[in-house]
């Protein structure tokens, strides 16, 4: 074996000596003379014929060389061997030469010998001698034949030393890195569209380049010819400009100058059948809509003829949305060319509403879907206008409107909220009774808005009450407003009573009456004007606007308690009566004694497990007298040791008038106790009484719970989202021919309905030709013929926008009750969506299903045949998602299992007896009977039956899930909670 000699950065190999051509001739000559470095006289140098051991001998001194003399080779060390040569790229055909260099340093002549070489690797000459003192070169050539990387190591030998020569290089032919397609998309009329193509020079050699453009209609935009770098990225510049109606196809080919094609590109367009333009293009949506409204939308459309055009207008689907039937579009690049088609939508039932608008001119046929939500809180002010009536200048005049969310009540969408209101100048003021409320007006609840002018200078004036809100249709609410200003030197005012309205003692429920006399004494009439009115909601009183001098008039003021007590209220009003323009009345009543009340009578607690106790409720007391009322304690009777009650604020106290006192209530259910508690409540001063009782219950039980269900089965909907790129017609075909080995493991246990859009970003759902529904099942008799219609999205090149389609198809779902979503993307190129796929994948989760998977029909991560990898859609598949190879040259089978995938359903149920604050650990000892009997979590074989995912739903795996109409129980215990 070699040993290494390590000299500074160089490894020298070290080998037994191997004859050479110059070895031979010094031991022949003179190396037979040389004379032993130890001897006494080595002045008789190498005429003493005394052979060294290294074979050397230096015939200068007479004395032995060492056996490491070597030629010094002049080179660059490689990573792993003595010496590297790099020849770098090299076009395939040509030859490239490097030169290895020797150094002499010895006094004698030294020889090089190249072993091992081979192609594409060579020398011309493989052996050199150096004499002393000199340099000597071997020259290596490389001449790939063909592209790629070649590598060899080499021995390079001088005397007894050795070296590893590693020899490297890059076989290079010419080619381009650029897409496979360029599409121009839509070109209206003379309209030129632009393109940039991108390509790389991949090959790592310079090139220049020759672009030639066919195809009418499409060019080149800046030289034809090009030097472009290695590895350099670089822009082509591409226009279109349309030459005829319909779509268009050229080709951009790319060659080296004088030499062969390297890419030849497709290139794509398409122009308007039609002379009538849909400038404004895609779905019309409207806002939402509450029921009984109207609102508006429109689109542009423009005549590119150079003749009057009538477009006929036709909306199918839906009655809720109008169109006019015809309207004339004036000659193509005049102004009257281009006019607004008006579109009515006035929902009828909450629902969100879709139709097609049918667009006929000269026989050729477009259509645009329209879709609109129904609901949400719609405004309504009355009086409107609002009438302020006479004015006395200086006296602020106000009147009252009652604003109402007219929507229907229930629904939370609906839920009416102020943003503020605002007038029309500085003498007008509005604001709402009580404050806006936070938590918004439901339908059918109303406000009032107080209103108030303060005028300038006599005469009639007008303004306006702005109310900013969020109703879609009226936004900012405009009532007018009116009336008139009066100047008026004063008058007299009599009031009978004068100060104070006592309507006595009334039983709650009913109202008890009272007249107030108003009297002008003088000779100018009197302008009355009410300030607002704290009416504690049991009191009215409504002033005339105006008393002509000498005149009277009779005021009917009302008394209505629903509260047990005292009740005082203040009645202010301003009238122009120089000597008291301030009057006040005040009025008064009584409902038995007691006026503190609780804010709920009786109150339920609920239920509470035998040993645990209640969650802890909170209630108010609230003082309605106009005095403070002392509370010491508070007292429970009845079955004080089940319940506690404990002040929010330190007792004793004094409750002033309007102040409330919270009380934490809580239920506590001792082990022998099954069934219902009560207890009475109240507030005590010392032994006296000083609210009324409250009666309070609740319940107490073991909880053990067991709910009953009849399974209804289970419910899929399939959404096909179809890439319409180049090249995916063949798959439409296939999808439509073998969709009965898709639907084949269904077996009919599962009820399903699909549905289709276009991967175009649009998330518009397919409808076919006339009223055609979105969904589509098996219930239709010429299912096969609508469904082959659907899938078939044409091949245009659209841009793939998988992932957005889906985003934007979601709100047009409209899923059944406990349904199932799985959506299938068919796609040969990665998606271009502007989001990753969990933003997706999270919006989906949203989309009101039970569960949502998702499925491919891809070139999958690393592409197959033409189709590109695809990039988002198998991060959307998780653990659930089926996928096949849109390669695929088995699609029964491979469809088929792509179906088994999809069919797959788990079957759910959906707890109704937990409290909303109960976890997972709250349930205990659950059961779940099937027909009677018990379904265990797992079977004897491991496999998982059913889970608790969250306190109160239980997922059902497919393996156990019941067909429908099956009887199942579920039984459990609820721990304290």
């Amino acid at each position: 074996m070699p040993a290494t000699i390590s000299t500074g950065a160089m490894r020298i190999y070290r080998t037994d000596f191997v004859p050479t051509r110059l070895a031979a001739l010094l031991l022949l000559g003179l190396l037979t003379a040389c004379s032993d470095p130890a001897a006494e006289e080595p002045a008789a140098g190498c005429a003493a014929h005394t052979a060294c051991d290294s074979g050397l001998c230096d015939t200068g001194t007479g004395r032995c060389l060492p056996a490491s003399t070597a030629l010094v080779p002049i080179a660059t060390p490689g990573e792993e061997t003595d010496l590297l040569l790099d020849f770098g790229a090299v076009r395939v055909g040509a030859e490239a030469r490097l030169q290895l260099a020797f150094r002499n340093d010895a006094p004698v002549a030294l020889e090089a010998t190249l072993a091992g070489l081979e192609g594409p690797f060579s020398a011309a000459v493989t052996s050199i001698v150096v004499e002393p003192g000199q340099e000597g070169v071997l020259e290596l050539t490389y001449e790939p034949a063909a592209a790629g990387r070649d590598e060899t190591i080499v021995t390079v030998a001088s005397h007894r030393t050795n070296w590893a020569l590693e020899l490297k290089g890059r076989g290079a032919a010419p080619s381009l890195d650029c897409p496979e397609a360029l599409d121009f998309g839509f070109a209206i009329g003379p309209d030129t569209r632009s393109r940039t193509l991108r390509c790389a020079n991949d090959s790592g050699l310079p090139l220049v380049l020759e672009a030639a453009v066919t195809g009418g209609g499409f060019a080149l935009t800046g030289a034809e010819t090009r030097e472009v770098e290695a590895n350099e990225l670089f822009d082509l510049e591409m226009t279109f400009t349309p030459v005829a109606f319909g779509p268009q196809a050229g080709e951009i080919v790319l060659r080296e100058a004088g030499g062969a094609v390297l890419r030849a590109i497709p290139l794509t367009a398409n122009t308007r059948e039609s002379a009538l333009l849909v400038v404004d293009e895609g779905c019309v949506a409207f806002t939402r809509t509450p029921l009984g409204a109207s609102t508006e939308a429109g689109i542009r459309l423009r005549n590119l003829a150079t003749e009057p055009l009538t477009v006929r207008a036709e909306v199918q689907g839906s009655p809720v949305f109008s169109v006019p039937e015809e309207i004339t579009l004036g000659v193509g690049g005049t102004p009257e060319s281009e006019a607004v088609l008006p579109i009515h939508f006035a929902p009828t039932t909450r629902q969100d509403h879709e139709a097609v608008l049918v667009l006929d001119a000269d026989g050729v046929e477009q259509q645009l879907c329209l879709n609109g939500p129904a609901g949400g809180p719609r405004i309504v002010c009355t009086p409107s206008p609002l009438e302020l009536g006479i004015h006395a200048l200086g006296l602020p005049g106000s009147s009252e409107l009652t604003c109402t969310n007219a929507a229907a009540a229930g629904a939370s969408e609906d839920v009416l909220y102020v943003e503020s209101v605002t007038t029309s100048g500085p003498t007008l003021a509005a604001t709402i009774v009580g404050g806006a409320s936070p938590t918004g007006y439901a339908g059918s609840e109303s406000f009032t808005l107080h209103v108030t002018s303060s005028p300038l200078e006599p005469g009639a004036f007008t303004g306006h009450v702005t109310v900013a809100s969020n109703d879609a249709i009226a936004p900012r609410l405009e009532i007018p407003v009116a009336g008139d200003a009066i100047a008026t030197p004063g008058c007299t005012l009599r009031t009978e009573p004068s100060s104070v309205i006592d309507f006595g003692s009334a039983r709650v429920g009913t109202p008890v009456e009272a007249d107030v006399l108003l009297e002008n004494t003088g000779t100018d009439p009197c302008v009355l004007v009410q300030q607002p009115f704290d009416d504690l909601g049991i009191y009215t009183l409504e002033l005339p606007r105006m008393i002509d001098p000498g005149k009277s008039a009779l005021a009917r003021a009302t008394f209505a308690p629903q509260l047990l007590g005292g009740r005082e209220a203040q009645f202010a009003f301003r009238v122009s009566d120089p000597a008291r323009s301030s009057r006040t009345l005040w009025l008064y009543g009584v409902a038995e004694t007691s006026c503190v009340e609780w804010s709920v009578q009786p109150f339920d607690m609920g239920a509470a497990r035998l040993g645990c106790s209640s969650e802890v409720e909170t209630i108010r007391a609230t003082n309605g007298c106009l005095h403070a009322v002392p509370v010491e304690a508070i007292e429970i009777a009845g079955a004080p040791a089940l319940f506690t009650a404990t002040a929010g604020a330190t007792l004793p106290m004094q409750l002033a008038p309007g102040a409330s006192l919270e009380v934490q209530l809580q239920h506590h259910a001792p082990l022998g106790l099954d069934g219902t508690a009560g207890a009475g409540i109240w507030l005590r001063n010392g032994q006296a009484a000083v609210s009324r009782t409250l009666q309070v219950q609740s319940t107490a039980n073991d909880g053990a719970v067991a709910e009953h269900f009849t399974f209804a089965g289970r419910e899929l909907d399939i959404l096909w989202v179809i890439d319409t790129g180049v090249g995916m017609a063949g798959v439409q075909d296939a999808i439509a021919d073998q969709l009965a080995h898709f639907l084949a493991p269904n077996l009919g246990a599962i009820d399903w309905r699909m549905a289709v859009t276009r991967a175009d970003g649009s998330g518009q759902l397919h409808r076919g030709s006339g009223a055609a529904p979105t969904w589509l099942d098996d219930s239709m008799s010429d299912f096969a013929t609508r469904f082959s219609e659907y899938v078939h999205q044409g091949s245009a090149g659209a841009r793939a926008l998988g992932l957005e389609s889906l985003y934007r198809a979601l709100p047009h779902l409209a899923p059944r009750p406990g349904a199932q979503l799985a959506v299938v993307f068919v796609s040969d190129v990665e998606d271009q969506s502007p989001e990753t796929s969990n933003f997706y994948a999270n919006a989906a989760a949203f989309a009101g299903y039970e569960r949502v998977t998702f499925h491919a029909i891809t070139g999958g991560a690393t592409g197959c045949g033409s189709a590109e990898p695809e990039n988002h859609y198998s991060a959307m598949l998780g653990g659930e998602g089926g996928w096949m190879s849109i390669c695929s040259t088995s699609w029964q089978t491979d469809f088929a299992g792509l179906g088994a995938v999809a069919f797959e359903l788990p079957a759910f149920l959906h707890l109704r007896d937990p409290p909303s604050d109960v976890d997972a650990d709250g349930i205990v000892d659950l059961e779940l009977l099937h027909q009677g009997t018990v379904l265990e979590p797992t079977d004897g074989m491991g496999t998982v039956q059913w889970t608790l995912p969250d306190p109160r739903r239980i997922r059902i795996e497919p393996v156990a899930a019941p067909s429908p109409g099956d009887l199942l129980e579920v039984r459990y215990q609820l721990e304290c909670f």
